[in-house]
């Protein structure tokens, strides 16, 4: 981030790109190094996060529609033979 996004000069929010393994949380505050080698502590917000399944660590779906899950199935009734 540069000094004038940082002290809002130019802009009220800044976008940024934060990359995180699927198996961690999102944070909610990432330290930035301004161009003066100054490090702040800046608060994050997200338009929209998508549903992450805990299961398989895949985002796109819920544990309730996880392909990784087994379905059970009750089996049919089998007649004996007589």
């Amino acid at each position: 981030m540069n000094k004038a996004t940082a002290n809002g000069e130019r802009s009220s929010y800044t976008r940024c790109l934060i990359e995180t393994s699927v198996t961690n949380n999102l944070p909610k505050i990432v330290q930035l190094q301004l161009e003066e080698g100054e490090e702040v502590a800046v608060g994050v917000g997200y338009e929209w996060i998508p549903p992450k399944c805990p299961t398989c660590f895949t985002f796109g779906h819920v544990p309730n529609h996880c392909p990784a899950k087994p379905v059970w199935k009750q089996k049919s009734k089998v007649q004996p033979y007589v």
